[in-house]
């Protein structure tokens, strides 16, 4: 049984022959068009010859390699020991070029290094074996680490320290970078972060990228879900995305969110990409997958269209390698990808030990290659070749597309080929612009995440797995069917042709189904390596020699890994001839499949005459149904079979039935709207009650926000307190509080769901301010009105009122306020006051007033009447009253909505049992009014009440 060691290793051999073919054709055909357009010199020719064998060299030219970075370091270090100011130039020039040369990022190790097999066994000593390097002093130490950064600096770079040691053999590593010009040139890792459910990947993540440790509830994930349901459940569903930036000095760079406790703040105060993307000197981009086996899929997707550099595994301490962990890790076995493997919740860990495993995580991070480094997979001198992974419709740009570059360079305004589609064509468009991290760039290269927005492209026409290449008059052919190499991993029973389950390449993802397979058996089981021949059933693709897949069918989690070969013609012939791979220029298949009728279209072609499928269209043919279809002669038009009785119980049941089923029709669509209309009771505006639920002045207050009656500040004991009228009740009950402890709020109409500030004189007392909103706000856990010297609507003060008219009214009860008077005792003229008044009267809208302030009279007399008199009756209404006034009671208007209302007449209700209205206004009730005495300077405080009718020689005992 052949093992997936094995299997690899012969697969990644077979794709790097390819590569490599593949990669000289390309430069073979660039080179042909360059002599078309222009000439080359016999230097250039041999150069572009060699092109395609660069990444074939042999393991011997990696060491040779190494070797000489060694001796240039050696020559570095003993440079800058010298002092000289020659030495020291050199010095800077060769660490310029080896920064250059490893794209702003090289590691320098100083003083005697130990061996590989010691370090990583972790019995590493002093008197170890495998030391090797030049020895250097502590003094030496000092003098490198200062001399390397000086000279770093001086070509625009930055160096930290990564590991120092001083006793035994003194050795020290430094990473030296350059801050890169623009972000096109950023280097990027992407690391693809998998593991069971709830083993703690978006909090790890969270931590990595937000800089501030879990609070033990979630908070450090909620920043990295993208979902409602994700926020609500904890668990990641879709593929997120996060990135982690690098400054030059290696510092990562992290949002001031430290002592932040709202989830909410937290989500939201981040630093956005494009701003770490400007001030970083490498970026690590997270791919964050799901856990559950419910997405899968979606964890095998990303971890396919990603193209990661490495699989981060996690794995709770708790838990152990288990579940989805043990899928996971065989998927990033199967691919071939790195795994790191990280243990989380060892709660057991002190605070400053975890706080220094994160530094050291972010460090490791920091140290990883970049991913399009990799030349072997990503080459930047190919031709064109993006994998669409994501895809949007962005208002005012168009459709985006988000993916990776395979091969080749992009810049803005390049005209390319999307494709291909159900048909297998290639569209024409143009890349209108392009971004990287969310930031704007002109260019980007093999082995970079970007996103373009693309000119005159529909966003229905784009999906996932379609790719963009330069226009040529030749483009990529699109494939229906393919060969592979196959190694079933694991499969429950046994596979067959015919057999169909989903497919992941790269960014493509498509149900295929297995034509032919070269197995003796004709059945492959877990174990059985073959070659099979697939195809898929919507649409073609655009796949490539040696490219590897994985094929997997629902929950039963089967993997398959492919040596992929496009074959060509396979609609004209059923078997190859050979297992020799073709090129990527191979014929397209659409042509065959018209021109000749082979496969499976042969077994659904018919031709147009109906004689040709062997039917027999005489007139006179007898069929076994014609009975069902012609009558029968000496029958009447009365359909009834011959012998047959309407009043049998199968015919009594089928009208039954029929009559039943009208009636009920009937009923639902004609009887029942009748039936509501004659017994439903009619609507009424004269109960109390207004249609809708709404208040009597027709208007439903606004309550934005989830804000409750009860101020959650309220301390408890507040809830309830003894009742003041005996025998009535035993205690209150709190129904409403606010202790404006929230600072900077404001009351514009809208802001507040219980209360508003007005805007407007108040001209009924002879106000000398206006009173405005911007007057009040909330302050050291206090309500603040100012009364202020500023000119507002040509009057010389501004203060403020605010009401809870229509937002908050009651109907009886006790109110409970704590009150600091403005202003100094010998300060006349403020006339600050807290009060209540009905809900029907509006303060400072005289129109609302006029007949409601301050009447509370329910009874249909003279007192109704404008200044309580009819006629001038009765006397004592105009000869006992204030003497102050010329003895009469009152001067008011009369009631409007007193007792005396006619029916038909404007009357919100409601009405009493012997059906007249009941009497409502709008009465005065003032908690307290306060100013100062002109006359004496001493502060005065008063409780009052304003009601209305009034009763002669009314005398008041106040006790």
């Amino acid at each position: 049984m052949t093992t997936l060691r094995t299997f690899q290793t012969e697969i990644d051999e077979i794709a790097h022959r390819e590569l490599i073919k593949q990669r000289t054709h390309a430069a073979s055909t660039a080179e042909q068009e360059k002599e078309n357009r222009q000439p080359l010199s016999p230097s250039a020719k041999g150069k572009a010859k060699d092109a395609g064998h660069i990444n074939g060299a042999e393991p011997t030219a990696e060491i040779s390699r190494r070797s000489g970075l060694h001796e240039v370091e050696e020559k570095i270090l003993t440079l800058l020991l010298s002092h000289a100011r020659a030495d020291h130039d050199e010095a800077r020039d060769l660490v310029a070029g080896l920064l250059t040369q490893h794209k702003g990022e090289y590691v320098l190790r100083t003083g005697s290094q130990p061996s590989h097999t010691h370090l990583f066994e972790g019995n590493l000593t002093d008197v170890s074996d495998g030391w090797t390097g030049t020895p250097r002093t502590v003094e030496e130490l000092d003098i490198l680490k200062d001399q390397v950064t000086k000279v770093v600096e001086e070509v625009g770079g930055k160096t930290c320290i990564l590991f120092e040691a001083r006793t035994g053999h003194p050795r020290m590593s430094m990473l030296l970078r350059l801050p890169q010009p623009d972000v096109s040139l950023t280097p990027e890792v992407r690391c693809a972060v998998v593991g069971n459910v709830d083993s703690g990947k978006s909090t790890t993540l969270g931590v990595l990228t937000r800089g501030a440790l879990d609070d033990g509830r979630g908070r450090a994930r909620v920043g990295l879900f993208r979902h409602k349901h994700e926020i609500e459940t904890g668990r990641t569903s879709s593929v997120g995305m996060e990135i982690l930036g690098f400054e030059p000095s290696g510092t990562p760079i992290l949002p001031n969110i430290t002592n932040l406790a709202d989830p909410d703040a937290v989500r939201h105060e981040k630093l956005g990409w494009e701003e770490i993307s400007i001030k970083a000197a490498k970026i690590v981009s997270f791919i964050d997958l799901a856990g559950h086996e419910r997405y899968l899929k979606t964890t095998l997707y990303g971890l396919t269209s990603g193209a990661p550099s490495c699989v981060i595994l996690i794995v709770g301490a708790n838990a152990g390698l288990i579940g989805m962990s043990k899928e996971h890790l065989a998927i990033a076995l199967a691919l071939s990808v790195p795994i790191v493997v990280c243990v989380t919740k060892i709660d057991m860990t002190p605070p400053n030990k975890t706080a220094e495993t994160i530094n050291q995580v972010r460090t490791f991070l920091n140290l990883l290659p970049s991913s399009e480094a990799d030349a072997e997979k990503f080459a930047v001198d190919q031709p064109l070749e993006f994998s669409v992974t994501e895809v949007w419709s962005v208002p005012y740009v168009g459709t985006v597309v988000n993916g990776i570059l395979n091969s080749g360079r992009a810049k803005t305004g390049d005209a390319v080929l999307l494709g291909p589609d159900s048909n297998g064509n290639y569209i024409p468009t143009i890349i209108r612009s392009m971004q990287r991290k969310r930031a704007t760039v002109m260019t980007a290269e093999a082995g970079q995440c970007v996103s373009f927005a693309l000119k005159r492209v529909l966003r229905a026409s784009v999906r996932k797995g379609m790719v963009l290449v330069h226009k040529t008059e030749a483009p990529p052919r699109s494939t229906r069917r393919f060969e592979g190499q196959v190694l079933i991993l694991y499969h429950n029973t046994t596979l067959q042709k015919n057999y169909q389950a989903m497919l992941h390449c790269g960014a493509v993802r498509q149900t295929v189904r297995i034509v032919e397979m070269d197995h003796p058996q004709g059945v492959l089981r877990t174990g059985d390596r073959a070659t099979v021949t697939f195809e898929f059933i919507a649409h073609p693709e655009f796949v490539k020699v040696g490219m590897k897949l994985l094929f997997r069918e629902g929950k039963t989690k089967l993997y398959h890994s492919f040596h992929l070969t496009p074959m060509s013609g396979m609609w004209a012939r059923r078997y190859r001839e050979s297992n020799s791979t073709i090129s990527s220029n191979a014929e397209t298949p659409y042509p065959t499949l018209l021109s000749k009728q082979s496969g499976i279209s042969a077994s659904y072609s018919l031709s147009p005459d109906p004689r040709q499928w062997g039917s027999d269209l005489s007139v006179n043919l007898v069929e076994p149904d014609d009975d069902l279809h012609n009558p029968i002669r000496g029958f009447s038009s009365v359909s009834v079979e011959r012998g047959g009785n309407f009043c049998s119980a199968r015919g009594v049941a089928n009208f039954g039935c029929l009559f039943i089923l009208g009636v009920g029709l009937i009923t639902l669509f004609a009887g029942y709207p009748m039936i509501s209309h004659f017994t439903k009771t009619q609507p009424t505006t004269q109960g109390g009650f207004n249609l809708g639920g709404i208040n009597a002045t027709g208007q439903i207050p606004s309550l934005p926000g989830n804000w409750g009656l009860i101020d959650l500040e309220t301390p408890s004991i507040a809830y309830k307190m003894p009742a003041w009228t005996p025998g009535i009740s035993s205690e209150l009950q709190l129904v409403f509080s606010d202790e404006f402890n929230t600072d900077g709020r404001t009351f514009y109409p809208g802001d507040d769901p219980y209360w508003e500030a007005v805007d407007l004189h108040y001209w009924q007392t002879n106000n000398l301010e206006w009173y405005d909103p911007s007057a009040i706000t909330t302050q050291n856990g206090s309500l603040v009105i100012t009364l202020s010297a500023t000119p507002n609507h040509d009057l010389n003060y501004m203060g403020g009122m605010v009401t809870t008219w229509n937002k908050f009214c009651f109907t009886g009860g006790y109110i409970e306020t704590r009150v600091q008077l403005p202003g100094a005792n010998n300060v006349v003229g403020l006339w600050p006051a807290v009060w209540t008044m009905g809900n029907l009267g509006r303060a400072g809208y005289g129109a609302s007033l006029e007949g409601m302030w301050p009447y509370t009279y329910d009874t249909c007399d003279v007192g109704t009447a404008p200044n309580q008199t009819f006629n001038g009756l009765p006397a004592a209404a105009v000869t006992e009253g204030d003497p102050y006034n010329n003895n009469h009671l009152s001067f008011l208007p009369g009631q409007r909505l007193s007792r005396c209302t006619c029916k038909g007449e404007s009357h919100p209700g409601p009405v009493h049992t012997d059906g007249s209205y009941v009497g409502r206004a709008a009465p005065e009730i003032d908690v307290f009014e306060a100013l100062v005495n002109a006359d004496d300077l001493a502060g005065q405080v008063s409780q009052s009440s304003q009601w209305a009718v009034s009763a002669s020689s009314t005398k008041w005992l106040v006790d």
